[in-house]
């Protein structure tokens, strides 16, 4: 889930809240709204409206969930386009899930709005986004405000991708 901005919830909060919706073997991981669960047949799409839903509802948290289940999970971390930024500087690289799927107009926009040294690939529902100089010093975020763009998903650095796909593999 995304909790940036004004949303804040409490990862222990995440955890009971999903139990109480049903869900089995939840597992938080660092507060940043990462939660693994065993979810239902369905869609993506249908659960991340019923999370949304009831985040809402139960919590007073309007925010957006992003549902990626263990195959697409493992599939992002294959279709990573910058494998030595992985393995070398892997707190400088994220991947953000998506909605949906960047059209090549909508990638090549993102792009042409950059001023550093960042760079960023798409493959489905995930955007890669390689910080050389690390976050904390990066203008991206300003940059894709001066082009209005709407924010696009939520961002984990590599080591939490990592650590995502273990904990969804245990």
């Amino acid at each position: 889930m995304n909790v940036g901005g004004g949303g804040k919830l409490r990862m222990t909060d995440l955890k009971a809240w999903l139990e109480d919706e049903g869900f089995a073997g939840v597992q938080t991981y660092i507060a940043s709204g990462n939660a693994v669960i065993d979810g239902p047949d369905g869609t993506d799409e249908d659960l991340e409206a019923r999370l949304e839903a009831g985040a809402q509802a139960r919590l007073g948290l309007r925010t957006v969930f992003f549902v990626r289940r263990p195959p697409e999970w493992d599939a992002l971390i294959a279709a990573n386009p910058f494998p030595e930024e992985a393995a070398t500087r892997p707190s400088r690289l994220v991947a953000m899930c998506l909605k949906s799927e960047l059209a090549g107009e909508s990638l090549a926009y993102l792009a042409s709005a950059i001023t550093g040294p960042e760079r960023i690939a798409a493959a489905g529902r995930t955007l890669y986004i390689d910080f050389p100089e690390g976050q904390g010093v990066s203008k991206l975020d300003r940059d894709w405000a001066r082009a209005k763009v709407p924010p696009l998903g939520t961002a984990r650095n590599w080591n939490t991708v990592l650590k995502l796909a273990a904990l969804a593999a245990a």
